[in-house]
């Protein structure tokens, strides 16, 4: 995939290119071709619908920088599964004494924009639920957007953690098509709240012996319902 991107540069023309026209025939140019556009789209915003045109010199990853970034990728993932599927199967299937890091949809986000594949009311108390049922055998960080909905369903964990973090809002002219937004209000500043929920105590990690030797080092994003599918499913 490191030689299809070679000397592809970020513009919003080839967004448009690899967005629009270009066919890919192949996994390997449906791996290139979202890739592209992932580091190219307002917040790395896949859905088919929502992904425009929101890359930037000073605040996204240049393209010349974009092999090294792959390369890691690739060695961190050596001997790792991907699965795709309803998370149910993950945390089910996880041995005893594994670690999971959870990251589903906000639960009061606007799902048909951000998600391809959004959970619905039900699928958020099922994966509450779940988590209850296996809160005794797995550990588990979970992010979710702060609310008095998740707090509840969440009641019953160790810790529940609040973060608070600044973010730009930087849109472009394609995503706010009923007005073209003057530039003393693009890069807004905002400040983004979330929950870490977990069912142990960080501070005693170490301690705890793990049940399975290659436990220590399984992290599974169970997030999404279908996690692994692409928004540009050919």
């Amino acid at each position: 995939m490191i030689a299809l991107l070679r000397g592809h540069e970020a513009t919003k023309e080839k967004h448009d290119y690899f967005k629009n026209i270009y066919l890919p025939v192949n996994a390997l140019e449906r791996a290139f071709r979202w890739y592209y556009l992932n580091r190219t789209s307002y917040s790395g915003i896949m859905n088919v619908v929502n992904c425009y045109w929101g890359y930037g010199d000073k605040f996204s990853m240049q393209p010349k920088n974009w092999p090294t970034q792959l390369r890691k990728c690739s060695a961190k993932l050596q001997g790792a599964s991907l699965l795709c599927g309803d998370f149910a199967t993950v945390i089910e299937q996880a041995p005893d004494g594994a670690f999971l890091f959870i990251d589903p949809p906000y639960y009061n986000a606007d799902q048909a924009k951000f998600y391809t594949f959004a959970f619905t009311k039900a699928d958020h108390h099922r994966l509450a639920e779940l988590m209850q049922q296996h809160s005794k055998r797995l550990r588990f960080l979970l992010t979710y957007d702060d609310s008095p909905e998740i707090r509840g369903l969440y009641g019953w964990a160790e810790i529940i953690l609040v973060k608070q973090w600044n973010y730009t809002i930087n849109r472009t002219d394609d995503q706010k098509k009923e007005r073209q937004r003057p530039q003393s209000e693009k890069g807004t500043r905002y400040m983004g709240r979330e929950v870490f929920i977990l069912n142990y105590d960080p501070s005693c990690v170490g301690q705890v012996p793990v049940a399975h030797p290659q436990v220590g080092s399984m992290v599974a994003n169970v997030g999404h319902l279908r996690a692994a599918q692409l928004a540009f499913a050919e």
